[in-house]
């Protein structure tokens, strides 16, 4: 009469899905923002990696339930207004099947507050102005969403365009 006998077996299956949540749809430059990156199917769990364009920000601890094979990784992050525009990353990979990375990926939209460089005009040398030369400044702004509107100031009140030339970011002095 045959024994009976009892395997476990352990099948090493590739991650189906990942997904980011908790992204607010409003992000602001120096606000700390917590993500968490989801996996489903991965047996055993998927590792998660996370990622900034090309950039491998971490791998933070990983959460894993056997009974429904989904595995999480919490983030906490500070986003900057260099970030504006990169690309967010979480890849699930199965590390015993070669080949079995997924990512979920979104491009990040951070707002943040205007940014301002006063700078010479094109061939204005400033340590060498002399009386009655025409002098051009250059207001370079950076800001999510674009600035719309530039004012000039001097010594705290604002520069009329009959005493100079302003067009768009430039100012002319003549």
């Amino acid at each position: 009469k045959p024994l009976p006998r009892t395997i476990k077996l352990h099948i090493n299956v590739r991650p189906s899905d990942v997904k980011i949540v908790g992204l607010s749809s409003n992000l602001v430059a120096g606000k700390a923002q917590k993500l968490k990156c989801v996996s489903v199917g991965s047996r055993p769990g998927a590792s998660l990696t996370w990622w900034l364009d090309d950039q491998l920000l971490g791998q933070p601890s990983e959460l894993y339930s056997e009974d429904t094979a989904v595995t999480s990784s919490s983030l906490a992050i500070i986003l900057t207004p260099e970030d504006n525009m990169k690309r967010l990353s979480c890849r699930a990979e199965n590390k015993f099947i070669s080949g079995s990375s997924i990512k979920a990926s979104l491009e990040l939209n951070i707002k943040f507050k205007p940014r301002v460089r006063l700078q010479w005009g094109a061939k204005i040398d400033g340590d060498n102005i002399v009386e009655r030369q025409d002098v051009y400044l250059e207001c370079l702004s950076s800001a999510n969403p674009p600035v719309s509107r530039i004012q000039w100031l001097h010594d705290g009140y604002r520069v009329e365009p009959s005493t100079v030339v302003i067009s768009g970011h430039s100012l002319v002095i003549q």
